[in-house]
C-alpha cells in the first residue's frame, strides 16, 4: 500500500504492484472517490481544489479493456479529445495500424468487434490516449489481453 506521503519525482515512472492500492489511487486521482485524509498534489496543486472534469481532462487514463463503441475511428478519437485527422493518421502510422484501418475505410471505418483484433483495439486506444497532452498517465494492465 502506498503511504500518504508518497512522492513520485517529475519525469519518473512508478509501477504499483498487486494489492498495493492501484485502483484506490486511480479512483482518487480521477476524483471518482473522495480521499478522507491526506492530499494528492500534482505540480503543486492539491487536486481537491479542482473540479472532477478539470482533473480528468488533464490525466491520460488507459483502461484495462478497450472502449467498445460502434463509432468511426474519427469519432473514437473525439472521445480522447483528438480533433485533428492528420494527428490521428500520423500516430496510427507510427504504431503500424494505419494500413489496416485505411484499407477498411480510413478514419470513417466503423469500429466493430470484427474490424480489428483485440490487441489492435487496445493499441488503438493506447495510441489515441497518448495523443492527449498530459503529464500523468494511468494504466490499468494495458497489455493484459
Amino acid at each position: 500500500m502506498f503511504s500518504r506521503n508518497h512522492t513520485i519525482p517529475d519525469q519518473d515512472t512508478h509501477p504499483f504492484l498487486q494489492n498495493s492500492g492501484k485502483t484506490t489511487l486511480a479512483n482518487s486521482l480521477l476524483k471518482l472517490v473522495n480521499i478522507s485524509a491526506g492530499a494528492i498534489v500534482i505540480d503543486g496543486v492539491d487536486i481537491a481544489t479542482l473540479r472532477p472534469t478539470d482533473i480528468r481532462s488533464r490525466l491520460i487514463a488507459l483502461p484495462q479493456e478497450s472502449l467498445k463503441l460502434s463509432v468511426s475511428v474519427r469519432q473514437y478519437g473525439r472521445v480522447y479529445g483528438i480533433f485533428n485527422d492528420q494527428d490521428i493518421i500520423r500516430a496510427l502510422s507510427d504504431v503500424g495500424l494505419w494500413p489496416a484501418i485505411e484499407r477498411a475505410g480510413g478514419l470513417d471505418m466503423l469500429l466493430t468487434d470484427e474490424c480489428l483484433s483485440h490487441g489492435q483495439l487496445q493499441l488503438l486506444g493506447i495510441t489515441l490516449a497518448c495523443l492527449r497532452r498530459g503529464r500523468v498517465v494511468l494504466m490499468d494492465e494495458p497489455t493484459s489481453q
